[in-house]
């Protein structure tokens, strides 16, 4: 949704921008919008830096907002629920086309419902859609798959050999406002973080030593303005 069909959520800070400019465009203050929702200014000031809120919220400042989140109907794969790849794809397909952007996790790709997308979309999506992957987090900040990285690249197998082409990993442009933001919205996932455990104490170390997030896009395409800001 909010015009780069942002879904399976990779770029928290662009589509908190992108709310932000929606709100603007709608001749609403933060103090406004915030009694509109029922939540106090500093709310909405945490959801316009990183999504830094609960989904009620984003949900309720969408509605206000005019933008359209997109909540598909399938389970994960923690439920025992079969999955219909066809069915899948039939209802993710309308939300990619045409899209600015479209964001997916691309290493190490060790979450099954991670690679389950990110398999889905590369192998049928529309050959010049503008791909672009991220480094998963907690999972690429274990010191093993830190050390794997270093020695043979951020590179998976079956990523590789779906997508048929070398992918270049860069430092994603980031502000400190950005780092900040990203801090401030860590709390709001306390049940996911204490489930993980060891694995989100390695991801908050990675956090302030990199202070910025790794993205990876093919070497011969063009960088997607709606994330860079301007093509390479």
């Amino acid at each position: 949704a909010l015009d780069l069909h942002w879904g399976w959520a990779p770029d928290r800070v662009q589509a908190a921008r992108a709310l932000a400019d929606r709100r603007r465009a709608r001749g609403l203050s933060q103090a406004q919008l915030a009694n509109r929702i029922g939540v106090s200014r500093p709310v909405v000031i945490a959801l316009e830096r990183d999504l830094g809120a609960t989904v009620a919220t984003l949900v309720r400042a969408a509605a206000v907002l005019g933008v359209e989140p997109v909540w598909l109907p399938f389970d994960d794969g923690a439920y025992v629920s079969p999955r219909d790849p066809d069915g899948i794809w039939s209802a993710l397909a309308p939300h990619l086309d045409g899209a600015s952007a479209v964001l997916l996790p691309g290493w190490p790709l060790t979450h099954p419902d991670h690679r389950f997308a990110t398999m889905l979309v590369v192998q049928r999506v529309r050959a010049d859609a503008p791909l672009l992957f991220w480094a998963e987090m907690p999972y690429g900040a274990h010191p093993m798959a830190v050390a794997k990285g270093m020695i043979r690249g951020r590179r998976s197998a079956p990523l590789a050999h779906a997508y048929g082409g070398a992918l270049e990993w860069r430092l994603s442009p980031a502000t400190k406002d950005d780092f900040a933001a990203k801090r401030a919205a860590v709390p709001c996932y306390a049940g996911e973080l204490q489930n993980l455990g060891r694995d989100a104490r390695f991801a908050a170390l990675h956090d302030r030593l990199i202070r910025r997030e790794m993205l990876a896009w093919a070497a011969d395409r063009e960088l997607p303005a709606a994330i860079f800001g301007r093509p390479a």
